[in-house]
């Protein structure tokens, strides 16, 4: 009986593991916590929850910004790489604006740079 409930519990965990990794949605919670270490520059924290649940990337959080947007605003370059090669939207807009834009507005010019590396349209 044991081994029934280990094997169960160990393949639903294989199951919850793949629909993570194959870009199920974040919760809540986790797109919060997410964004606020987007927002606070904690690089290895936000590696490490990218490498739990790549969904997070493009997720919206309430205040409708995505992580790069967050990155762009706060000047956090090697974030920003990150969240491309994780396949962030360069082009996603929030209230019309882009992450690039909201870059130069806010004077985050290593975030400018990234983006426009990587193929951000200015126009």
């Amino acid at each position: 009986m044991i081994l029934v409930k280990e094997r169960i519990g160990k393949w639903i965990y294989c199951c919850l593991t793949i629909a993570i990794l194959a870009g199920g949605r974040a919760s809540a919670d986790e797109c919060e916590e997410f964004q606020l270490a987007v927002s606070k520059g904690e690089l290895a924290k936000v590696t490490k929850m990218l490498s739990l649940n790549k969904s997070l990337v493009n997720q919206r959080s309430e205040n409708k910004f995505t992580a790069l947007f967050l990155a762009a605003m706060k000047d956090h370059f090697e974030i920003a790489e990150l969240l491309i090669k994780h396949g962030a939207k360069l082009e996603d807009r929030a209230f019309g604006e882009t992450p690039l834009y909201r870059a130069c507005m806010d004077g985050s010019t290593s975030v400018v740079e990234v983006l426009l590396k990587h193929g951000a349209k200015s126009r």
